[in-house]
Formats: C-alpha cells, sequence, structure tokens
C-alpha cells in the first residue's frame, strides 16, 4: 500500500512539473477550447426587468426569539430601504 501512495504521489509530483514548465502550451490550448465553444453557442442573455418578484419563505425554528410581526412588515412593505436599514443594522 506504502508502494502504491509513493508511487501516486510522485505522478503528481512529476505531472505538476509538467504542468509548470509547458504552462503556456496549456494557457494557449485552454484558451482555445474556451474560445471555440463560446463561439459556437449561441448566447441567450436576459436583460434587466423592471418587476422582479422573489420567492421568500419565512421559517422558525424551536426556541427562537425571532420578531415574527418586524419581519412581516419588512417583507410586506414595498420599500428597498426598510429591507436595507434592517440588514445594516442588528439581527432581527
Amino acid at each position: 500500500m506504502n508502494k502504491v501512495r509513493a508511487t501516486a504521489a510522485l505522478m503528481v509530483v512529476f505531472f505538476g512539473l509538467i504542468a509548470n514548465l509547458y504552462s503556456d502550451v496549456i494557457d494557449d490550448w485552454l484558451s482555445n477550447t474556451i474560445q471555440t465553444q463560446n463561439s459556437s453557442d449561441e448566447e441567450i442573455l436576459v436583460g434587466i426587468q423592471e418587476n422582479e418578484n422573489w420567492l421568500i419563505i419565512p421559517v422558525s425554528f424551536q426556541g427562537d426569539n425571532f420578531d415574527l410581526d418586524k419581519a412581516q412588515s419588512i417583507l410586506e412593505s414595498e420599500s428597498p430601504a426598510a429591507i436595507i436599514k434592517t440588514s445594516n443594522s442588528k439581527p432581527l
């Protein structure tokens, strides 16, 4: 078992040295491969939406002294300032 581990460690070091010596060749090969894949695929971009809806699931745990009324008021308000103010202050 020790011979197998020593051989594996020696191979890892050997491949690391080879990769270090031929790093330019490896970088060029990876760059060409990535550019080829990106140019052949059609990219579908999603624009910025003015109205986004996010699913928020309130979760409670036993022994948690979470202020449910405060959380409910934050979730029901449409003001992002209320969320930012709460997140910058102490935790709920």
